[in-house]
Parts: C-alpha cells; sequence; structure tokens
C-alpha cells in the first residue's frame, strides 16, 4: 500500500512539474530549463520503480536498474552541490556581516561550505530514502515480478497522456471562455486523440477500425503544425508555447517527443502487425 501512495504522490508532483513548476522556468538559463526536463525524466523513473513494488509489476531488467538507480544518484549529488553552491554567498555575507572582519574569510567559507554540505545532504538523504529503499526492494522482489511488455512506451506514453489530461483540465478551469478561438478548441481535440493513441499502442488497446486511425493521420498532423501558431494568446500562454520558441532546449525536446509521437501513430494507424496485436 505504502508504495502506491508513493506513486499517486509522485504522479502530482509530476504534474505540477508539468503545469506551474515550469513557470519558474520561464525566465532562467538554458541550463535550467535543461535541469528541468531531467527532474520530470527521473520523477517517471521514480513512479516506476513505485508502480513496479505496488503493483508487482516487472519494468526494468536488473541491469537497467541498476543505471537508471546511477542517474538518479548522479542528479541527487549534483542537486546537493548546486543547494551549496546557491547558498554560500548570500550566508558568508550574512557572516562577514555579524563578525565585522573578526573571523578570516577563508574559516568563513569553509565552515559554511560544511554546514551547507551537511544540510543538503541530510536533507536529500531523508527526501530520496523512498527511492534509495525501493531500487533495493526492487532487486530482492525481481523473480516474484510480473514481466511487462513495452515497458517504457508505456512509461513514456502514460506520462505524456497524463501531461494531456492535466493540460485539457488545466486550460478548462483557466481560459476565459469568451476569448478561446476555433483552433483552442481544434487544439483540445487533438490532446484527446493523441491520448487515445499513446494509450492504445503502449497497452495494446484498439479503439474502433484501424481504418479510423489511417483517415484521421494526415488531418491531425496538419493541424497539429497549423495549431500551435493559431490557437489564441491566452491558451499559448496556458501552455507555455512561449517557453518553447524561447528556448533552444524546449525546441529540442518538442521535437523528439513529436516524432516518437509521430511513429506511434504511424505503428498504431499503418502497421497491421502492430494493431492485430491489440485485443
Amino acid at each position: 500500500m505504502i508504495w502506491k501512495i508513493l506513486f499517486i504522490f509522485c504522479a502530482l508532483v509530476l504534474a505540477y512539474l508539468q503545469l506551474g513548476g515550469l513557470a519558474n522556468f520561464m525566465t532562467l538559463a538554458e541550463v535550467n530549463i535543461l535541469l528541468g526536463y531531467i527532474l520530470s525524466a527521473i520523477v517517471v523513473f521514480i513512479l516506476g520503480y513505485f508502480y513496479s513494488l505496488g503493483w508487482n509489476k516487472r519494468l526494468f531488467s536488473l541491469k537497467a536498474n541498476n543505471i537508471i538507480f546511477s542517474f538518479i544518484v548522479l542528479y541527487i549529488i549534483f542537486s546537493m552541490v548546486m543547494a551549496v553552491i546557491s547558498g554560500i554567498t548570500p550566508i558568508v555575507f550574512e557572516i562577514k556581516q555579524q563578525t565585522a572582519g573578526t573571523v578570516a574569510d577563508s574559516s568563513i567559507y569553509l565552515s559554511t561550505i560544511m554546514l551547507l554540505g551537511l544540510s543538503a545532504f541530510v536533507l536529500y538523504s531523508l527526501l530520496y530514502s523512498p527511492v534509495i529503499i525501493a531500487f533495493f526492494k526492487y532487486k530482492n522482489r525481481f523473480e516474484n515480478l510480473q514481466h511487462v511488455n513495452k515497458p517504457y512506451w508505456k512509461m513514456f506514453l502514460t506520462f505524456l497522456s497524463g501531461y494531456n489530461i492535466t493540460s485539457i483540465i488545466y486550460v478548462l478551469l483557466m481560459a476565459d471562455f469568451l476569448t478561446i478561438n476555433l483552433w483552442d478548441i481544434l487544439l483540445i481535440i487533438s490532446m484527446v486523440y493523441e491520448i487515445f493513441i499513446m494509450i492504445g499502442f503502449a497497452y495494446n488497446i484498439k479503439f474502433g477500425p484501424q481504418i479510423l486511425w489511417k483517415i484521421s493521420s494526415v488531418p491531425f498532423v496538419l493541424l497539429s503544425c497549423a495549431e500551435f501558431f493559431l490557437c489564441s494568446d491566452q491558451v499559448k500562454d496556458l501552455l507555455y508555447f512561449n517557453l518553447i520558441l524561447n528556448s533552444y532546449v524546449s525546441l529540442g525536446a518538442t521535437v523528439i517527443i513529436t516524432v516518437l509521437i509521430l511513429y506511434v501513430l504511424y505503428s498504431y494507424a499503418f502497421k497491421t502487425s502492430v494493431y492485430q496485436k491489440a485485443e
């Protein structure tokens, strides 16, 4: 039960990162935006751990498990170092103000680094302790977990589907309907369309005859290209389209995700072998 609760909690954290949390990156440097995307990816893999243990599913091989956990540890260490670096200057300045030059600068810096380092270590150890425990639990229970087909597609497409659902709800709650135009409505419809093809591909579910997806695929692709530029300014702001236009990192991530979605659409709509596997 605890792993299911942690899964739900992390899913809510991820939803925040993909919507409200991204607003904090709007005016930051490219490296900060990149770290935001990396954090989102790490949370997705953490969700994979919690899902595996909560529902007894085998998502990763033991080798992949070690690689994923190594990246998580590297991110934790990097985050701790960045936290120490960002906190040094204001704390040192405050200490200098209080001591009025009676203490050597080297001693101030050394004590500050030690204090911040210890605080960061304790804080991040507590914060990520469920992940560390999940890593070892996953290894110990590996043989008893049920094998899952296409696990990485399931994780990636479930994440994107969740983001689409959250985005749709966010727009419906926050948008001024008096200023919504036709392209905004078509954008929401296309996001719902994406959810069906992604869930259908990832979980082998047939949503109607395959000819339906073949016919609708071309209008969907054309619509996806046009709506990005033609939807209203308020929807662009709500979905952070300006972030994509003003950041090479966001633009690159969007292009990669779009290519993967188009591959999923092509496989689901045009590959008979893929669609015949769906039940």
